[in-house]
């Protein structure tokens, strides 16, 4: 029983540098997405894939500042259909070239709205949704760290 749990274990920690790389744009409506994060090594994934004029949006609870995935997004420019999409990650980037945008995330019920001006050189935006009822994890060190920097 032992052998087969070490087993299984190996295939799946083998599994996640592959699951990171993975990691590739999506056409989305006239804009291009990539969402991931979930650990080290989708991190470093994103890493690789940031460029300037990209907007980056980061998704995290409010007092505990645990990264938050599974969001809903829409992004709209005046005079374009919004691109809709859902985050499978705590941090996703955007390609969809400058201008001014609006920028809704969605959480069950709780809706984060921001107003953005996307330019050459990109923005970061940071939004937090309240803690859901504690399910007794707390964010490592590592994740808190990442938080504060972005």
């Amino acid at each position: 029983m032992r052998a087969l749990s070490v087993s299984l274990l190996a295939v799946l920690v083998s599994a996640l540098p592959a699951a990171a790389q993975s990691l590739a744009f999506r056409d989305a409506g006239g804009a291009r997405h990539v969402c991931g994060g979930v650990g080290a090594e989708e991190r470093d994934a994103l890493q690789a894939l940031r460029r300037p004029g990209q907007l980056e949006l980061l998704f995290a609870s409010a007092k505990r500042g645990a990264f938050l995935a599974g969001i809903d997004v829409e992004i709209s420019r005046a005079g374009s259909p919004p691109i809709r999409f859902r985050a499978d990650g705590p941090t996703c980037l955007v390609e969809m070239g400058p201008g001014a945008l609006q920028v809704r995330a969605r959480s069950g019920s709780v809706e984060r709205s921001r107003s953005v001006q996307l330019g050459n050189k990109g923005v970061k935006v940071t939004m937090t949704f309240p803690d859901e009822p504690w399910d007794g994890i707390r964010a490592t060190e590592e994740e808190k760290r990442q938080a504060r920097e972005r």
